[in-house]
C-alpha cells in the first residue's frame, strides 16, 4: 500500500508495545529483560539488520515466552527475509496473546504484500473501528489503497479524504486525492489537494519524487499556472532529467 503499507512503517513501531509484558507468572526481572531485548530488535530493524533483530526477540522469549512484542518482531523478520508462513505464524501468535490493533494493523499489511487483498480489508476494517487507536489515520490510508485494487475509486476516495482529517500531515492521500480528480477532470479539487501535498514538501514533511512532480506539472498546466509550472519542471529536469514526461 504505497506509503504504509509500503510498506513497514517502522517509524511507528519504536513506540511500542510492552503491553503483552503484564502479569503472567513472569518475574519483574524476567519481564524488564525481555521488554530491553524487544526494544533492542526493534532498532534492529529499523536499521535493516534483521539477523540481529531475530537474536534480540528470541533472547526476549528465553525471557518471557508469551511477549505478544517479541513475536511481533519476529514475524517482521521473517516477513522481511520473504518467509510469509513464518512471518504469519508469529502474527498470529501476537495478536492471540495480545490485543493490540497495532499488531491487526501490521497483520493487514503483510496480508496486503501477499496480495490477499480481501482479508487485508477485512482486517483493516477491524482497526478502523477502534478509535482510540493512534495510527488510524493510516489504516484509513491503507483502505483506500486496498479499494483502489478493488476498483472501487468512490470507496478510495472517501478513505483518503478520511485519512486526512484525521491526520493532515500525511502526504499520500493528499497525492492520490490529487491524481485521482484530475483523472476524472475536476481539475480545481485536484489543483487543492496538490496544494496540500505541495505545503507538506514545503515544511520539509516529505520531498517530491518524481511521481509527485509530474503530477503537480499536470495540476499546474490544467490550471494555467505557468510561474508554478516552471518550477516544478526546473525540478524535474534538475533531480530525474531522464523522466519521460520531459520528451513529450
Amino acid at each position: 500500500m504505497t506509503r504504509s503499507v509500503n510498506i513497514l512503517g517502522l517509524a511507528l513501531l519504536i513506540v511500542l508495545l510492552f503491553s503483552g509484558c503484564a502479569s503472567r507468572g513472569v518475574s519483574t526481572e524476567d519481564q524488564t529483560s525481555a521488554e530491553q531485548y524487544v526494544e533492542i530488535g526493534f532498532r534492529h530493524l529499523q536499521f535493516d539488520n534483521a539477523a540481529q533483530a531475530r537474536v534480540a526477540f528470541r533472547e526476549a522469549l528465553t525471557f518471557d515466552e508469551a511477549s505478544d512484542s517479541a513475536h511481533l518482531g519476529m514475524a517482521l523478520v521473517y516477513q522481511r527475509e520473504g518467509e510469509p508462513e513464518l512471518s504469519e505464524r508469529y502474527f498470529k501468535r501476537a495478536m492471540a496473546l495480545g490485543e493490540d490493533t497495532q499488531h491487526r494493523h501490521l497483520y493487514a499489511q503483510f496480508l496486503f504484500r501477499q496480495n490477499r487483498i480481501d482479508e487485508a480489508q477485512k482486517v483493516l476494517n477491524e482497526v478502523i473501528a477502534d478509535t482510540d487507536y493512534f495510527d488510524r489515520a493510516v489504516a484509513f490510508e491503507d483502505l483506500a489503497i486496498v479499494s483502489l485494487y478493488l476498483n472501487d475509486t468512490q470507496s478510495a476516495k472517501n478513505f483518503f479524504d478520511r485519512a486526512i482529517v484525521l491526520n493532515k500531515m500525511l502526504p499520500m492521500p493528499y497525492w492520490h486525492m490529487a491524481n485521482l480528480l484530475l483523472n476524472e477532470g475536476n481539475t480545481a479539487r485536484a489543483a487543492s489537494y496538490f496544494d496540500g501535498f505541495q505545503s507538506l514538501v514545503t515544511s520539509e514533511v516529505v520531498e517530491h519524487t518524481e511521481a509527485s512532480l509530474v503530477l503537480g506539472l499536470r495540476v499546474t498546466e490544467a490550471m494555467n499556472r505557468q510561474e508554478s509550472y516552471a518550477a516544478l519542471r526546473a525540478q524535474l529536469e534538475a533531480r530525474f532529467p531522464n523522466s519521460t514526461f520531459l520528451e513529450e
